[in-house]
């Protein structure tokens, strides 16, 4: 019985085990995957791969300095990408990567960077592209960069394009010229839309005070990208000039300095906690 007991145990090990390893090829190759030496079939100096839309329209385009073409998959240094969308393009860049032919996947390491022609910029040391739903994915820390915002924050998905950013935890975002917002995640970027919606634990910080609530949604001026409107919900706390309000739910237009309170609001005059 003892011994039925003992090899069932190592045997859920062992499945719990492969499982893991199994779940950190979600996101495509293992880094290790991408930079250990092994035999190649064929090398080629300056590699290009390039993908069409249905209409034959070039889609995308891939170069690397040198390849080494295996069965299944192609080892890659100095990789460089753009893709052409319907509203500009996007640049992508790593010391190394590897394409995967059979899940159509790009893993870049080392020194990513993302940049649009709008002026967004995305950098991380490991990231997966998935070609056919114009998708990127990393675990990894991310930090994110567009005119005077910047965020930060662990493991993130984009569109290609980078419309939009979900940042999936740890996030940290500053606006100049002195606010920071933070929460445990995650964040969602949309930049096409001038707004952020920030999930769990959330606390803005700035020179005029202090809010915190389980979530919320900030908009920003389209012009000069400033915050013009916040709507804060559940378990909302505002600290400001040494009053405390309470409520479930607050707006906070920034233009009037005006913060509207709804749901059983509360006003303690005089004490911060």
């Amino acid at each position: 019985m003892l011994r039925k007991i003992y090899f069932l145990s190592i045997l859920f090990l062992f499945l719990f085990f492969c499982g893991i390893k199994r779940e950190e090829k979600v996101f495509g190759l293992a880094k290790e995957q991408v930079l250990e030496e092994s035999p190649s079939l064929q090398k080629i100096d300056n590699f290009t791969l390039e993908g069409f839309t249905e209409t034959g329209k070039k889609r995308w385009e891939l170069r690397a300095d040198s390849a080494d073409v295996e069965e299944d998959l192609v080892k890659m240094k100095h990789v460089k990408a753009t893709i052409w969308g319907e509203e500009g393009s996007v640049n992508l860049e790593s010391n190394k990567g590897a394409y995967d032919k059979k899940e159509n996947k790009i893993s870049l390491i080392e020194n990513v960077l993302i940049k649009t022609s709008e002026g967004t910029r995305l950098t991380t040391e490991r990231l997966v592209w998935d070609v056919q739903r114009q998708e990127a994915n990393t675990n990894d820390e991310v930090v994110v960069e567009k005119e005077n915002l910047t965020a930060k924050g662990k493991g993130a998905t984009a569109l290609t394009e980078v419309k939009k950013v979900e940042l999936k935890e740890n996030v940290e975002v500053r606006v100049e010229p002195k606010t920071v917002i933070t929460c445990k995640g995650p964040l969602e970027l949309e930049y096409d839309k001038n707004m952020a919606k920030f999930y769990e634990d959330v606390e803005v910080v700035d020179e005029r005070g202090k809010i915190y609530a389980d979530r919320m949604d900030v908009f920003f001026n389209p012009q000069d990208k400033k915050i013009e409107k916040v709507f804060a919900y559940g378990n909302v706390r505002i600290l400001h000039e040494g009053n405390t309000a309470y409520a479930e739910e607050a707006v906070y237009e920034a233009k009037e300095s005006r913060v509207i309170l709804k749901g059983k609001p509360k006003l303690v005059i005089g004490v911060e906690r």
